[in-house]
């Protein structure tokens, strides 16, 4: 078996998002989309782009409407051209004539147009008649205009009944009467979404090469354990089409759990009528040498000539130069996670011998750099310490924690996202959570994406900004306990060193696409109009970002007639710290006062001793805020606040020093261990809030549910302070710390606490809508 040839196959999709009197199907344009970059890629079909032909066309708003005609022009096209393998695709409305026979609604098209519909005994005729490809396949995502609930696709099994094509492969949507889903805000309809996750993520325990008839036992057995129930599709096949190869299967499997009591005594050797070989085993200090030893491999490897090729442990999969997976403290990513590693593995140990679910923590667990490193340590110790507190409680179920590996690149998230929706329904795991990460980097907000787009609840730790306008409806299972870009900026607005408005300067990175740039590009903006304003473009791969791109942006700042004091950076921390140097370079360090404004990724700049050095004897300050700092509730800072906020918060921070120092947790001052810690302790909340009184554990969408529930009593006494989610997701009028970094100290000094809504209020927050 093999996939077809791209030379000689093609591909029909055809998806109707709106329609003139039929309910809009906002969804089925990602579904499309998804499709087709998924047949053009290598990992599938890799069919030419002319090869798969998409109605309606990707166009502007004037574009002519697709009509019955343009339909049947393009299956025409394909099935006279296809010789290997013809897949037509069809999403959006389905509709039913007296007679019971199917026809697919374009946009002009309704139950009394039905001559406007695309019939589908035209489909069969072409398939049957005109074309000569080995595989005919066709996949039916469609509704028929009964349905009686907004947001529904009908289907039927007349439908499965009247669409048979000898010698192909026909998958619906929905049995008789059950409509297929198309929920509102969701990223796809309810059965492509599962559709295109098997494709993306693969299949356990499939082919290497995915069978039509193995992806479709996988969606189905998707959708039948899915809560709320999802109807159930179905399929008819003639000859080989249950066969035929869809993708490379691209699932990798979990690695084991740790076993759920002491392992049991060697059988012994005689058996009658029979010698059994024993095999030799390996004590848990050797598995753990080997494992180390393997994970030493990772750091070592590739990085020169001299040196062995990248090896990975088997229940990770090699992407590029990493290796990603997940690992329950068996696998050590790197030396410095192995301490606590080791911490997390007895935990689980201990944790499989009760009712126990799972959360993960999602963050790379490489990094190139010492910096880099400490701050993944320093992540990975803050989730442990939640598991553990939650474990010495008397709450059920027990916590059990992974560490998910997406690597720092594009290539290995969906893998991994894979391995984390199976073990969702592996009874040994039950995951019920994502924790800790940072979705500023693009491929970790992809996966997030994904996660919660399939009913896993996320919570977000480090810091967030806004999301793209729509993102929380697509996403309803996701919460941060970090405030957005624009809380952190209002909270800070009450420490601004300039009252006047012509005193100010906004510094940005015109680059698209980075989440936490666009966040603070668009905080300031809200904020009070800045007369002023430079841009760079760190876009451009000819001209990268370098101490020269600021060089004359600081001459002009630094100019007597300029009299800036006060300039707001959107940029990234290494764009912040050339920036930061020029200044300390050039005529500026005879301003008595320039304070720099920027967000929390700032806090990567306390460990760059270089720049501390330059920045001593400057009268250059740089103020940011942080989710979280060690001395934020202590009796000596500078403090506003309820007794009752400041009482709890101080509890929960002074138990999370206790078991910093108990692990030897690195200094906490740029509050990374702090903010994942209270990630995990969020999701933790919701996972006891959602547990039913029966021995019956929480399910992924109870604990969703619970997630944006977590308001008065039931607040999250965090260590950075109350988190109580509104129904965006984010922390309502949430704690920030303000920090000033400015050469004097070799860590950031707390400035004080702020809040967005200037003062500390109730955890009830407002309802939107």
């Amino acid at each position: 078996m093999s996939l077809p040839d791209p030379a000689r196959s093609w591909a029909v999709i055809v998806g109707f998002p709106s329609y003139d009197t039929l309910d809009d199907l906002p969804a089925v344009a990602n579904n499309v989309r998804r499709l087709q970059e998924i047949l053009t890629s290598p990992h599938s079909w890799n069919l030419p782009a002319e090869h798969c032909l998409v109605l309606p066309p990707p166009s502007g708003p004037d574009a002519p409407t697709v009509s019955r005609d343009d339909v049947l022009d393009a299956l025409h096209t394909a099935a006279t051209a296809a010789e290997d393998a013809l897949l037509v695709y069809f999403a959006g409305h389905g509709l039913l004539s007296e007679s019971g026979e199917l026809h697919l609604a374009v946009p002009r098209s309704d139950h009394r147009r039905l001559y406007r519909a695309v019939h589908y005994e035209r489909v069969r005729h072409e398939l049957v008649t005109n074309c000569r490809a080995r595989s005919r396949l066709v996949i039916l995502d469609c509704c028929y205009s009964g349905s009686a609930l907004k947001g529904y696709m009908g289907a039927d099994d007349v439908v499965a009944n009247r669409a048979r094509v000898e010698g192909t492969y026909i998958m619906t949507s929905a049995a008789k009467t059950a409509p297929a889903l198309a929920p509102p805000g969701e990223t796809y309809t309810a059965f492509t979404g599962e559709l295109l996750a098997a494709l993306e993520a693969g299949v356990p325990g499939a082919s290497e090469l995915l069978r039509t008839d193995e992806v479709f036992q996988h969606v189905r057995r998707r959708l039948a354990n899915a809560r709320p129930r999802r109807p159930i599709p179905q399929q008819r096949a003639r000859n080989d089409g249950h066969s035929i190869a869809l993708a490379h299967n691209r699932w990798t499997p979990p690695p084991p759990p740790p076993p759920a009591s002491p392992a049991l005594p060697v059988a012994p050797a005689d058996t009658p009528g029979r010698r059994r070989r024993q095999r030799p085993t390996l004590t848990r200090v050797q598995a753990r040498v080997i494992g180390a030893v393997a994970a030493t491999a990772l750091l070592t490897a590739g990085l020169g000539s001299d040196r062995p090729k990248l090896s990975c442990d088997v229940r990770l999969t090699r992407v590029g130069d990493e290796c990603v997976g997940v690992s329950d403290g068996s696998i050590v990513f790197t030396p410095e996670l192995d301490q606590t590693s080791k911490r997390i593995s007895a935990e689980n140990h201990a944790a499989a011998e009760k009712p126990h679910v799972t959360i993960a923590l999602l963050t790379p667990m490489t990094a190139p750099d010492e910096q880099g490193r400490r701050r993944i340590l320093e992540q990975v110790q803050g989730a442990y310490m939640a598991q553990h507190s939650a474990n010495r409680s008397e709450l059920v179920p027990a916590i059990r924690l992974v560490l998910a590996q997406p690597g720092r690149t594009e290539g290995g998230w969906r893998r991994l996202a894979g391995q984390l929706l199976d073990m969702v329904d592996d009874p040994r795991y039950g995951l019920r959570a994502v924790v800790g990460f940072d979705a500023g980097d693009k491929h970790i907000a992809d996966a997030v994406r994904f996660l919660a787009s399939r009913g896993v609840p996320t919570v977000g730790g480090s810091y967030t900004p806004e999301p793209p306008s729509g993102a929380s409806e697509a996403s309803p299972y996701t919460a941060w306990t970090s405030p957005s870009a624009g809380d952190q900026l209002r909270a800070l607005a009450s420490f601004s060193t300039s009252p006047k408005r012509e005193e100010r300067l906004l510094v940005e990175d015109q680059r698209r696409g980075d989440p936490y740039v666009e966040g603070l590009r668009e905080a300031y903006k809200a904020q009070e109009p800045l007369p002023r304003r430079l841009t760079y473009d760190s876009s451009s791969a000819r001209a990268p970002v370098s101490s020269s791109t600021f060089r004359d942006m600081v001459d002009s700042i630094c100019s007597p007639k300029a009299g800036i004091k006060e300039i707001f950076f959107a940029g990234r921390p290494a764009h912040l710290r050339l920036f930061l140097s020029a200044l300390t370079d050039r005529a500026c360090r005879k301003d008595p006062n320039v304070t720099v404004v920027s967000g929390s990724d700032t806090t990567e700049l306390a460990h760059e001793r270089e720049l501390l050095r330059k920045l001593r004897g400057q009268s250059i300050t740089v103020r940011y805020t942080a989710a979280a700092h060690p001395d934020m509730w202590a009796k000596t800072a500078p403090q506003e606040g309820t007794e009752a906020q400041r009482t709890d918060a101080r509890r929960a921070m002074n138990d999370a020093l206790r078991q910093a120092k108990e692990i030897g947790a690195p200094d906490l001052a740029d509050g990374e261990t702090i903010t994942v810690h209270d990630s995990a302790l969020t999701a933790i909340a919701a996972i006891h809030a959602s547990a039913p009184a029966s021995s019956s554990l929480p399910s992924t969408s109870d604990v969703g549910i619970v997630l944006r529930r977590l308001h008065g009593r039931m607040a999250v006494r965090g260590a950075s302070g109350w988190i109580c989610p509104d129904d965006q997701g984010y922390p309502y009028n949430k704690a920030v710390a303000v920090l000033t970094l400015d050469g004097k100290s070799a860590l950031p000094r707390l400035n004080g606490v702020a809040w967005p809504e200037g003062k500390p209020t109730g955890c009830l927050p407002p309802r939107t809508g």
